[in-house]
């Protein structure tokens, strides 16, 4: 126990907070792999999932609107498991109990409906959960380790600078692993100045022709005793194998080199920085806070002094409006973890862009005898922000959540003199700080909930759910890439005979090639007056084009790939690639090279290629369908061009004035085309739904 917590804690601190969790969980599942409280079948369902299941021999799903294709063959092949014998059965006959467990906030901490609250292990209990609350991965995984292995493995420890001193010597560099928005400069600072090197500390940026500077430096103070921080060290691409070389020479004079010196080094993750160094040094990530809260408190700890909440022209308008400036950085910053719902393109806001609009603030109070409201927001959102933004929607959000943050209600006052009751949120939680020293606004920040809710950002509470479905997804593929080859399935087959069997599962299923021959009395059908093909013919042949190159590819991959296995020809760097693929259920690079844009796992992506290709052969031989569905496209734009060049045609207008117009329909397929343009499903949206009743677009 006493290794596993060390070894845990020392490899922790040079992770990200993301892969402290993905290493806790595998360290944790390893050790009840190895006790056998885990099965190999168990194992490879929660990262592999079902794989490619015949769907003809499955029980009918009883609610496909609650559960996926995917989910349903999960929950099917754990059937076959003692422990889930009638598990379809039970969801089928008892969907109020199962759905009551679904709904829970953390289905972990709620019984599953008799008898599986006693049959299914707590291992069981989150391959349930992947498969009907697969949003709830991470939670459920993490409250699975803290049962079984209490906060050692649950909770990483808190690393700080004094810690990893110890393991330094004048031969050993600190490494400090940046991400975006962080500085370790202040820990630094802080360091040397408990160790009265303040005025020994050295500090070089590197870049274009720092580089002999740098070494100048490092080789000054192995004689002096002093400290010497080489900062991003990622800009110096061409300098990393004289680094590399630098801090070898270090191990290799440790006994002429003064023993007070240290090494720091400051680089954001790149491919090319030398392993040797992040093997023999002491790696340290530094990332900002997540949450207002940390972001809050770490703000005003590194940004704020207590005389300068009163020293202001105006101290009881500063001191709001300053909490008001960082609410909204975390705000934005924050923003950022759900990805597409909260910016289009994901922006580098960091602290230097606080900094400046505290200062602006700071100077506007004092020259201007009223609050200049107009210019603040300007400055603040079209300067220091929105000079980092370039989406005109992007923009727009950031000034509309500006504009929360700095308005005449946030120093408006009552009758008596006293502020009035205003929040930034509807929960009433997040207010401006009230008025007093920094000490008091610090733990009015600290009464924060430590785990933000979407109503801050201005989201439906759904948006948690896709926030922590990603989540859930990276930590399954990032465990599934770290598995070895070696891997089996409780059955005793080995690898080469999974791939095997899975060849010859997929040549089964893959299709046969389009061919122009298959074409109906509908189809390619030549304009006697023009002589060319209709439009949407053409978009069929560019279609038929590719689709054939992907089936081409799957043929030929797959039977090389079976050759390469049983010593016919040699296994190529694609062909490996490929074998580890099949293991791991993923979608193999060679494939994916010709393929359509997909997300999906291996076993679904063949089910999506078999009914692209069924779809374009019905096509090829009866002639334009009623309905498209858009996704089966590998060019859906193409279509779309399509669909206005047959309107431009027949009616003679220029194709560059024509637009779209679109009309939602009912659910209901219909049986017969449009006169003019094309009716069209399979569309998603995220973040919203389609009230078919009231027509129109609600949360």
């Amino acid at each position: 126990e006493y290794s596993t917590k060390t070894i845990f804690g020392n490899i922790c601190r040079g992770l990200f907070e993301k892969d402290k969790i993905v290493f806790s969980t595998l360290l944790a599942f390893s050790v009840l792999r190895h006790a056998g409280k885990i099965s190999p079948i168990e194992w490879n369902l929660l990262i592999r999932g079902a794989g490619v299941c015949d769907r003809t021999k499955q029980a009918q799903n009883p609610m496909p609107q609650r559960i996926s294709e995917r989910s349903w063959d999960l929950l099917c092949a754990l059937e076959e498991m003692k422990a889930f014998n009638g598990l379809c059965n039970s969801i089928k006959n008892e969907w109020k109990a199962w759905n009551t467990w679904m709904i829970h906030s953390n289905p972990n901490r709620k019984h599953l409906p008799a008898p599986f609250h006693v049959t299914v292990s707590a291992f069981g209990n989150i391959l349930l959960v992947k498969a009907l609350r697969d949003d709830k991965v991470v939670l459920v995984t993490n409250t699975f380790v803290h049962d079984m292995f209490g906060n050692t493995l649950a909770d990483p420890p808190a690393t700080s600078m004094d810690d990893v001193y110890t393991d330094l010597d004048n031969a050993t560099p600190c490494i400090f692993i940046l991400s975006k928005g962080s500085d370790p400069s202040g820990m630094l600072f802080k360091l040397a100045k408990t160790h009265n090197y303040s005025d020994r500390l050295h500090l070089v940026s590197l870049g274009q022709g720092q580089g002999p500077t740098a070494r100048a430096l490092v080789e000054k103070a192995c004689i002096s005793g002093d400290w010497v921080c080489l900062q991003n060290c990622m800009l110096a691409k061409s300098f990393m194998p004289d680094l590399e070389a630098l801090v070898f020479e270090l191990s290799e004079n440790r006994e002429k080199n003064h023993a007070d010196f240290r090494l720091f080094l400051t680089s954001s993750p790149a491919s090319y920085f030398p392993v040797s160094i992040l093997q023999n040094g002491v790696k340290m990530t530094n990332e900002a806070p997540k949450g207002i809260r940390a972001n809050m408190t770490r703000a005003y700890a590194n940004l704020v002094k207590a005389e300068d909440l009163e020293s202001n022209a105006k101290p009881e308008a500063y001191q709001r409006l300053l909490s008001g400036l960082c609410f909204f950085h975390a705000n934005i910053l924050e923003r950022r973890k759900f990805g597409p719902l909260g910016w289009n393109i994901r922006y580098a806001f960091d602290e230097s862009d606080l900094e400046t609009s505290m200062a602006i603030l700071r100077r506007f109070l004092n020259e201007q005898d009223q609050v200049p409201w107009d210019a603040l927001r300007f400055v603040t959102g079209h300067i220091c922000y929105g000079g980092r933004v370039t989406d005109d929607f992007d923009r727009r959000t950031l000034l509309c959540i500006l504009g929360i943050y700095f308005n005449t209600d946030v120093l408006a006052k009552d009758g008596t003199g006293d502020y009035k009751d205003y929040a930034f949120s509807e929960s009433g939680i997040y207010r401006p700080a009230s008025i007093g020293n920094l000490d008091s606004h610090l733990e009015y920040f600290k009464s924060l909930p430590v785990v933000d809710e979407p109503e801050i950002f201005g989201m439906h509470e759904n948006a948690d759910i896709t926030f922590n479905r990603a989540e859930s997804t990276a930590l399954s593929a990032t465990i599934l890439h770290l598995q070895p080859r070696e891997t089996s399935e409780g059955t005793g087959k080995s690898s080469y005979e999974l791939v095997t069997e899975l060849i010859t599962e997929i040549e089964s299923k893959t299709p046969d090639l389009l061919n122009d021959e298959e074409a109906g009395e509908f189809t390619f059908i030549v304009n006697e007056q023009s002589g060319l093909l209709t439009s949407l013919d053409t978009v069929l042949k560019q279609e038929m084009v590719k689709f054939n190159r992907l089936v081409n590819r799957i043929k030929t991959s797959l039977t090389d790939l079976r050759k390469a296995i049983n010593g016919i020809i040699v296994m190529s760097s694609d062909l490996d690639q490929m074998y580890t693929a099949f293991l791991i259920n993923e979608l193999p690079q060679i494939w994916n090279k010709v393929s359509f844009a997909s997300l999906k796992t291996l076993g679904s992506w063949v089910k999506d290629v078999v009914l692209r290709v069924d779809f374009m052969r019905t096509w090829l031989r009866d002639g334009l369908p009623s309905c498209f569905p858009l996704p089966v496209f590998f060019f859906p734009q193409g279509f779309m061009t399509g669909t206005l060049q047959t309107y431009a045609r027949k009616y003679q207008v220029a194709i560059d004035t024509l637009q779209f117009e679109f009309n939602a329909l009912s659910d209901q397929i219909p049986e017969h085309g449009p006169d003019d343009g094309v009716y069209i499903s399979g569309l998603f949206m995220e973040g919203a739904r389609w009230d078919f009743e009231k027509r129109q677009v609600c949360d």
